[in-house]
């Protein structure tokens, strides 16, 4: 799904718009430009629409069980609202971002004055495991002031197209800021000729989607990762309670691990393989309770690939030393490992040890792909593990229940993506 000038367009129309678009940006670049305030007025008016009843019937159509899509609905309502993007604004580009600034520098006679200003043009190569994903970085460029060329994964289904399409209908004035194409990441020559129209490749992705990226840019060019990233959740004793387990149960149930800030695994805080196993038999319990809550269906491509896997893993497990422990819609399985790594998702999550005086020896040489860790454990000991979690390389500690939930003005992967967006220029 093309979107160009506001409109839906076809492949070939879209193949001659690609030959005339390096012209169409240097006109718009040669324009005012787009204020923070244009943008956060559009989307706070589409805020207001976008939970009704044909965005939810989008979301069902790929496959969201409906309560899950009201939840998602709700919490896109809030975070389009000016109050949420303002807020934002405020947080990473400072109270006083959109204006000049004038410093008097230690050790310089002349007066300077900076202004925090736009890179220019943002090619996002999005990834397929969030819903919507591709709009919303979008919509983090506008709000920088930046024009947006945006891939679509192959999975997204057309639904950021769609929220895109009714932004620009809200305000006209950001359909020149906004190029939403489908080209397939395969296609070279497309994504050459986008590639060479920004100043800054946002890259959604695994490491080996970043580095196939890092191929194709010339060294003038910017690269913002948002790479995929591994989260889990960390146990003490004192943290073991059913509430606080259950928390845990819905974020890998809700998500179905496919998000980086989804529970992949639980670690726990012993040395001792009994525990784990103990721990096991409890939580395989609770994850298939919280399942049967929580429906959500799946290919019949994707349901077989799991089975198969975790059939193969349980003949495996007759030669090994893990043990698998399954329900009807999910499964749990205590390694004797202390190895991080993804699940292989869809509600089967691993159990491992991981003694309080070994975090730092086994999370630190993963420190750049770590990202949120549910702490499970009493106040007593919680600052203490909290510090040294952040040592290790992990950017964000929360409960199990809120995981995968966010907050206004919340960094990606500990960096603030509006900074990242920007450039501060100067003149003396």
């Amino acid at each position: 799904m093309n979107l160009i000038n506001g409109k839906f367009v076809n492949q070939e129309e879209c193949d001659q718009i690609l030959l005339e678009l390096d012209s169409h940006i240097q006109k718009t670049l040669s324009n005012s430009g787009l204020t923070p305030g244009i943008v956060v007025d559009a989307c706070d008016k589409l805020s207001k629409s976008i939970n009704q009843q044909n965005y939810l019937e989008s979301l069902i159509e790929i496959g969201i069980p409906v309560d899950l899509a009201k939840e998602y609905l709700s919490e896109a309502e809030i975070k389009l609202s000016r109050k949420f993007l303002e807020y934002k604004l405020r947080t990473e580009l400072g109270e006083n971002f959109n204006q000049t600034r004038k410093k008097n520098p230690p050790f310089q006679k002349e007066d300077v004055i900076e202004h925090t200003a736009p890179l220019g043009v943002l090619f996002h190569i999005t990834a397929g495991n969030v819903d919507a994903l591709p709009a919303m970085s979008a919509i983090e460029g506008l709000l920088a002031g930046n024009i947006n060329i945006l891939k679509l994964p192959h999975e997204e289904g057309g639904l950021s197209a769609k929220i895109l399409k009714e932004l620009i209908e809200i305000e006209p004035a950001l359909a020149e800021y906004i190029y939403v194409f489908d080209y397939s990441s395969k296609d070279i020559t497309a994504m050459g000729k986008l590639v060479d129209l920004a100043d800054a490749v946002v890259v959604w992705g695994g490491d080996n989607a970043i580095q196939s990226i890092r191929k194709m840019v010339h060294p003038n060019t910017k690269i913002i990762e948002w790479g995929h990233k591994l989260s889990f959740a960390y146990i003490t004793k004192d943290g073991m309670t059913n509430e606080n387990l259950r928390g845990i149960a819905r974020n890998i149930c809700e998500t179905n691990q496919l998000l980086c800030n989804s529970c992949q695994g639980i670690f726990i805080d012993t040395e001792d393989m009994d525990v784990i196993n103990q721990f096991c038999e409890r939580f395989i319990q609770l994850l298939e309770d919280e399942s049967k809550k929580v429906q959500r269906e799946l290919g019949i491509g994707i349901q077989s690939q799991i089975t198969f896997q975790l059939y193969n893993n349980e003949l495996e497990s007759l030669f090994s030393d893990f043990k698998i422990y399954r329900s009807e819609n999910c499964s749990v399985t205590a390694y004797t490992d202390m190895k991080v790594e993804p699940s292989i998702k869809f509600r089967n999550c691993w159990v491992k040890r991981l003694p309080q005086h070994k975090l730092l020896e086994i999370l630190r040489p993963h420190k750049n792909h770590l990202q949120t860790v549910a702490l499970l454990c009493s106040e007593k000991e919680k600052m203490n593990i909290v510090e040294t979690l952040w040592r290790t390389g992990v950017v964000r500690i929360t409960s199990g229940l809120k995981m995968s939930s966010t907050y206004a003005g919340a960094a990606h992967d500990g960096e603030y993506p509006l900074r990242r967006y920007t450039k501060i220029v100067s003149v003396e």
